[in-house]
Parts: structure tokens; sequence; C-alpha cells
């Protein structure tokens, strides 16, 4: 395992050195103004002070209650929670904003939000101070707002200062049209203010800026550059993090796709409905069906997104109960954060197997492998770190072929890079093999599947640009290539990738920036996609899986508002879509089967079943699955089958 900087020293160090500045300030700053539209000059480098603080999470439910209409596309960079609130020195209007690309299908601007303040010093005095919200264009399309274009303005009051709490501005609804756009705001403050809250954790560098007069209300919205600050980065200030801006765009709840996609591809017979809330709200899951009981398990994940605390136990989902029960075995360590988790046999057992992972307190990473036997209540750790796991790196995609877990794939949280390997994972022997394919591109968070013998891939988190991707292939396992497919038609990470009547499911995921309801669905036989029936509480991270024929699950998450979620969805199809076919959510059946049917009929097929056409055999049973001589089972559907 590899240790990162300790945030809590991190904003010592930064409190320290602003300290220091503020000692070493000039005290005389001029407060008379040029003419509002001269050029200003400074001889002295106008001076920030932060007020530093142990981490306090915001309080999700009021978040919640706050911003009930927030939809669900939100351009941000912050991750909810500040650790430090910025200030000028000596007073004065201080102006910050964000950077951020457009993301096709939401290019227009409805509302701006904004948290105030910082939850370790609350300072009541912020609470209404007025403010202007801000959209601006970027003409050269740089990600410089030097030269920004200020397309509208409105005016918002400060509340709930101290609670990361965001307040909404509404905005006359503005087009952009140009590659990046800025949204930021104006307020007035005096010495000893500290008004814009900052989020330090996992900064995106060169995209938070700032400028400001010395005087209250002397700040130039129109032109940036015309201030006694002109506009520059926080870096150039020592500062390191983002603001705590946000932009909703528009009310829709997924963007335009900008691939061409055929409207539904769910039979009519098939819809989602609510299930039992899980036992706690949470995040970060990994989802795994387990056919060898016919139960759901939501693996590993923390409570909430931002000092949570990782959980011990499996939670399993009964779904003829419609029931959550918190299991009592335990994990091996609290580095259970991000695993990803898949079913493979050993010595004839079906076992759920648990990769990697990470610990939100200690920002640390591990690559350690535990196993959990559903039937048995029990879990082991065995004895093959998943390499990169131990270098600070988080799976990326995971799927299971020929009894043989792949992971492609990750995100090197130390480095803040994606990363390209493909790992293959054997249970007996256990151990790692690195392939010498790779993707064309590093990515992380990737949903992923099996189909047949193949690998698909749709989508997955650009660490660079610190943004979702649409880049989509297929991997064959057996050649060790991959290739590229027609890409999903919306940016997509940080959701399960699932394998439905051997088609390729993406249900909602993303979050950079914007999170979905949306489900995409891939036909591998004519590589194209189609858009399926959305659910209702767009969300990623969540623990989601499927039976591969008449069930969908998709339990806890994160929402759009940084929220943890306990609810359960669950896309259901009283009568299969699949037809005759049994496709395997987790791994491909190699051996031929015996089917058990009761209660007068025991069929075997042959490579090259036949039936009687006129006198048709109508099966009423299930595959059976105690048969231990099973590797890779399928999945019991529960519906009578009839032969052609």
């Amino acid at each position: 395992m590899k240790k990162q900087i300790n945030p809590t020293i991190k904003a010592h160090l930064i409190r320290g050195a602003f300290y220091l500045l503020l000692l070493l300030a000039v005290c005389a700053i001029p407060f008379a103004l040029a003419q509002r539209k001269a050029i200003k000059r400074n001889n002295v480098v106008p001076q920030l002070s932060a007020a530093s603080h142990v981490r306090s999470p915001a309080t999700p439910k009021v978040n919640r209650l706050l911003r009930a209409l927030l939809p669900s596309s939100v351009y941000m960079l912050d991750d909810g929670t500040s650790e430090n609130s910025i200030g000028l020195t000596a007073g004065g209007e201080i102006v910050c904003l964000n950077e951020f690309a457009v993301i096709p299908g939401s290019e227009t601007i409805t509302s701006i939000n904004i948290a105030w303040g910082t939850p370790a010093f609350p300072d009541p005095s912020l609470n209404g101070l007025p403010y202007t919200v801000a959209v601006w264009s970027d003409p050269n399309g740089d990600g410089s707002p030097t030269d920004a274009v200020l397309l509208t303005t409105a005016s918002g009051v400060v509340a709930d200062e101290g609670t990361d709490t965001f307040i909404d501005v509404a905005i006359t609804p503005t087009t952009i049209t140009t590659q990046n756009f800025f949204v930021g705001f104006g307020i007035d403050q005096v010495a000893g203010q500290f008004p814009s809250a900052f989020d330090e954790d996992n900064p995106l560098p060169n995209r938070s800026w700032i400028a400001g007069s010395n005087t209250q209300g002397g700040a130039d919205l129109e032109d940036l550059n015309n201030n006694d600050i002109p506009v520059a980065t926080i870096e150039s200030f020592g500062l390191f993090g983002n603001w705590m801006i946000r932009a909703d765009a528009g009310a829709q709840v997924s963007p335009t796709p900008t691939a061409t996609a055929t409207a539904t591809g769910t039979p009519s017979s098939c819809s989602w409905g609510a299930g039992a809330d899980m036992p706690v709200a949470g995040i970060r899951f990994s989802g795994v069906f387990f056919p060898a009981n016919g139960k759901f398990y939501a693996m590993g994940g923390r409570d909430m997104q931002t000092g949570g605390t990782e959980f011990t136990n499996p939670f399993e989902y009964d779904p003829v109960a419609n029931s959550w029960t918190t299991k009592a075995a335990t994990y091996p360590d609290p580095f259970v954060g991000n695993t990803e988790c898949a079913v493979a046999n050993d010595s004839g057992t079906d076992y759920i197997y648990c990769v990697g992972g990470s610990q939100s307190s200690t920002a640390t990473e591990t690559g350690r492998v535990f196993r959990y036997d559903p039937v048995a209540d029990v879990i082991t750790t065995v004895a093959a770190d998943w390499p990169p796991g131990d270098a600070s790196t988080l799976p990326g995609g995971i799927t299971v072929f020929n009894n043989t877990i792949y992971i492609l794939g990750g995100f090197d949280v130390l480095n803040n890079v994606s990363t390209d390997q493909i790992w293959a994972f054997t249970p007996n022997p256990a151990g790692w093999e690195l392939k010498g394919a790779t993707l064309p591109v590093p990515l992380g968070y990737i949903p992923t599947c099996t189909i047949g013998s193949l690998i698909y891939t749709g989508g997955g988190f650009d660490a660079a640009t610190a943004t979702d991707q649409t880049n989509s292939f297929v991997y064959d396992p057996v050649a060790d290539s991959i290739s590229t497919i027609a890409s999903i038609p919306r940016p997509s990470s940080d959701t399960r990738g699932l394998n439905f009547c051997n088609q390729f499911y993406v249900v909602g995921g993303g979050g950079f920036p914007d999170y979905f309801n949306e489900v995409d669905i891939y036909d591998p036989v004519s590589d194209t996609w189609s858009v399926g029936q959305p659910f209702v509480t767009a969300r990623r991270n969540a623990a989601n899986d499927t039976d591969g024929t008449n069930n969908i699950w998709l339990a806890g998450g994160l929402d759009a508002n940084l929220g943890s979620l306990a609810s359960t969805e669950i896309f259901n199809c009283p009568v299969s879509p699949c037809g005759t076919a049994s496709p395997t959510p987790t791994a491909t059946a190699t051996a031929t089967v015996t089917v058990s049917a009761t209660p007068t009929a025991t069929v075997t097929p042959s490579a090259s079943p036949s039936c009687t056409p006129i006198t048709p055999i109508v099966i009423e049973g299930s595959i059976d699955l105690s048969d231990p001589t099973q590797v890779d089972h399928l999945n019991r559907s529960g519906i009578p089958q009839t032969c052609p």
C-alpha cells in the first residue's frame, strides 16, 4: 500500500504559508481607482488570506432538501466539501471563477450554484451579503479568461455559510457557443472575512481563477484584466484547489447523445420499479449477482463521499423477499471503497472475488484480493495481490471470461493518471498475469462486460482531463488483442457494465461532470447503440448487476448533489426478452450443462438438440446449480422454455 500526503498536514502547511505572507504584506494599498475602463497596474502584489481547517463534511440531507430540483446536468470541479475559504487580506471585491469544457447537449446554462465559507470556521457575518454571479464565454477556446466575454449576470444573497450548502441563483438561460466557458461571482468583503469556499482535495490545475478590486464594488466583470488584481490562476497565488462554484445546464436528465442511437432498445414488457431501501445509504459499492443462491450483493463501499467511513460487512438483497440483510462476515481491512468484485469458481465452489480498493480517511489504496462465500457467509484473504493496487491504483473495469477475472484500465490516485493495462487473475492457482494488449487510451472506472468470448467496454474516466469519455472497445482475451467499436452515445464511467440478453447494458454512472439515469444498450452483432428505459434517480458508484435474463438491480450510489443514496431500483422483465438464450452475467459457459426439470422430466441437451415439432416439450424447471462439476453456471430464468 502506498500512502498519500495527509490532507490535514497539507491544510496546516498552506495555512502557515498564508500567515507568513500576511506578515510580509505591504499594508498601504491604494484606495483611489483610475477610471473604470482605464487599464490598471499594480506596484504591489495583492494579498489573499485563507481560513484553514480540518475536514468537516456537509450534511447530505440538508443539501438535498435545499436543492431538490437540481437537474442531472451539473458542471462542477469540487467534491462537495471545502477544506479552506479565501478572502482578500485588506478587503475589497473578490472575483472567483471556474473554467469548464462544454458538454454536447448541455450548452444552455440556467443557474449558478455556490457554497460559501467553511464549516470549521463559521462566520455568520457572511450571511446576507449580496453578490453577483456571472457567465463568460471563451472566444479563442484556450481555457483562459483573459479574453472572456461577459454573457449574463444575476444577483444573489449569501445564506447557509459554513455548511457546504450550495445556493442556487437562477439566470437568464444562456447558451454557450464556444468550446469553453467560465462561471463565477463577485462579492464585497471586509478584512477578516473569507467568503470563497475552496476545495483542496485532488485539485484540477489551471481550472480556477481569481481577480478583484482593492475597494468594494470596484471589480470589473466585463474586462477581468481591468482590475487591481488582473485575472490569474489560483496557483499563481500559491493556492491549490478549486472553487465551490457549479453551473446547471437546463432541466434535462442527461445530455443529448453525441452518437446516433435508436430511440429505445427495451422490450415493452420490461420496466423499472422500486425495491426495498438498503440498510444504510452508501456509495462506491461493487454490485454482484450470485447465481448459486439467486441473491444480489453490495460489496465494499462507504457511507459518504468525503470524510466517510467504509462498511465492514456485505449487504445481501433477496429478490423473493424484497429485503436487505447485513451479513455477519467481515472484510479483512477497511480498504473496500472502489473495490471491484466478480464471481469465479475454485475447486467446484463459486466465490465473489474482490480486487483492490481504498480508504477515504487515509487516502490509501491497496491491491489486496479477498473472496466471499455467500452460502457459508465467510470471507478469506487471497494471497495474490493485484500489483497496480499496491502502487496506488484503483481497478478499472472488471469482468470474467472462462473463469478468469479481467481488470481493464485503472486510476492511479497518487499520480492522478488513468492507466491502460489489462490484467488477468486465475483463482487456482491464484495469481495475476499482465496481458500484452493495452487499452488504446488510458481510462479508469470503465463499464465492462463479457458477451460470448469477447469483452466489451463503454466509456471510462480520463484523469488527465477529469472528464468521462465515450471511447468504446472490444477485447479478445484469447487472441490478446483489442479494437475500437462504436462509441457509447454519452460520456460514462463509475458504473458496472452488464450482459443482459447478450447485449451490453450501461446503466447510469457518469459524474465527470454529468450524472445520468440513462441506460445505453450495445448490440455486438450490429455494432450499434440504442437507448433503453431510464431509471428514476441519476447516480454513479452504485451497486448494480443482472441475472442476465429478467432483472437488473441498482442500489445506493452517489446522487447529483453528492449525497449518498439508500434507494434500490429494479429493472424487471416478467417474460424474459432473451428467448431461449441464457447469457451469463459474470462468466461465459463453456461446458455442456445438465437441466433438471421437475416433476416428471430430466433432459440432457446435446450439442445439437432436437425436438418433435408436432408435440412441443415444455420444461418447467431450472438449471441445477448444485452440480460441483459446473465451473461456469448459466442463470435460472424461472420461465418455461418451449422447444421450437
